[in-house]
C-alpha cells in the first residue's frame, strides 16, 4: 500500500448498557469515531489470517497503537486508548476502553479484509479429484468417525428421553405417587440427557471444525473466499457464492453464503453448494 488511506470507522458500545461513575457523568465515555491507516498493520493482518486458516480459528486479536479515537466529551483525538485489533477471515475491527477502565466496552464497525489489503476477490474452482488424496482421506475419516459418535449420542438421547416421558405419563395416570426410587431414577435420566446433549454439542462443533479443515487443507478454501461450481443441487446451473458457513451432514460437505452477481458484487440471496463425500472414495 503505497498511498496513505485513512479509514474512518463508526463506534458503538459493546454492551446495551455501559454505566459507571465517572467524571463525564453516569455513562462511560464512548468515542464518536475511530481513525486508522492500516499501512503498518498489513503484515499483521495477513499473517494472522494464515494462522486462522491453518488452525481453524474464527478470530484472533492483539494490542495495537495504530488506531486514533475521537471523543466528543473531550473534543479531541486520543492516542493513548488501550486498543485491540480483531481479525477474522473476512473482516477487521477494533475495540477499546477509556482509562482507567481496563476492559473493552466499545468497538468499531467491521470492514472487509479485502478492502484493507486492497486485494481483488477472485473466484476459485472446486477440484473434486482432490478428495482422493491420502491427506483428504484422513480428514474425511475424522469427520465421519465424529459424525458416527454424534449420531449415536442423538439416538441414545432420544431413547432416554422416551423412557423419561413414559415415566411422566405413568405418573399422570396413576392415583398413587411414584416411589422415591423411581423419582430418583427420573431425575438421573434428566441429568444424563443433559450431559449427552452437551457432549453432542461439543461433537457438533468438532465436526464443523473438521469440515473447515478439509476445505482448507484439500481445496485451499476458507470462509470469505469466492467459489464457483457447476455441481450443485440445481441442474445445469453454475453457482457463484462467497463462503460464510461450512457444515457437514449425511456425507455432504455444505458451503453456504451470499451469491456473487455477474457484476462481481455480493447479492442478497443465499446459495448452497453441496460436495458429496463417500467412504469408498467415490465422489461426485
Amino acid at each position: 500500500m503505497s498511498a496513505k488511506r485513512l479509514f474512518c470507522l463508526a463506534v458503538k458500545p459493546l454492551y446495551l448498557e455501559t454505566k459507571s461513575p465517572s467524571f463525564f457523568g453516569e455513562l462511560l465515555p464512548i468515542p464518536t469515531m475511530c481513525l486508522c491507516d492500516f499501512k503498518n498493520l498489513i503484515n499483521i493482518i495477513s499473517n494472522t489470517i494464515t494462522l486462522l486458516k491453518e488452525y481453524g480459528l474464527n478470530e484472533a486479536s492483539q494490542s495495537t497503537v495504530e488506531a486514533t479515537w475521537f471523543f466528543q466529551q473531550t473534543n479531541r483525538y486520543h492516542l493513548n486508548i488501550p486498543t485491540q485489533i480483531h481479525i477474522t477471515l473476512s473482516h477487521v475491527y477494533f475495540s477499546g476502553c477509556f482509562p482507567p477502565h481496563q476492559e473493552a466496552y466499545f468497538k468499531t464497525s467491521a470492514i472487509p479484509v479485502s478492502e484493507v489489503l486492497e486485494t481483488e476477490a477472485k473466484f476459485k474452482n472446486i477440484d473434486l479429484a482432490r478428495l482422493k488424496y491420502p491427506q483428504a482421506k484422513g480428514v474425511i475419516n475424522e469427520i465421519m468417525n465424529k459424525d458416527a459418535q454424534y449420531m449415536g449420542l442423538l439416538d441414545l438421547n432420544d431413547n432416554l428421553d422416551d423412557i423419561k416421558n413414559n415415566i411422566l405419563k405413568l405418573d399422570e395416570k396413576t392415583t398413587d405417587e411414584l416411589t422415591t426410587d423411581l423419582n430418583k431414577y427420573n431425575h438421573s435420566l434428566s441429568s444424563e440427557i443433559s450431559k449427552l446433549s452437551q457432549k453432542a454439542s461439543v461433537l457438533e462443533l468438532e465436526i464443523e471444525a473438521a469440515a473447515k479443515k478439509l476445505l482448507f487443507k484439500i481445496f485451499d478454501l476458507s470462509v470469505g473466499d469466492w467459489i464457483v461450481c457447476d455441481q450443485s443441487v440445481y441442474r445445469d446451473k453454475q453457482i457463484q457464492l462467497q463462503i460464510n458457513q461450512v457444515s457437514y451432514y449425511d456425507r455432504l460437505l455444505t458451503l453456504q453464503g451470499p451469491i456473487i452477481t455477474k457484476k462481481g458484487e455480493q447479492g442478497k440471496r443465499t446459495e448452497t453448494i453441496n460436495i458429496q463425500i463417500l467412504p469408498n472414495d467415490e465422489h461426485q
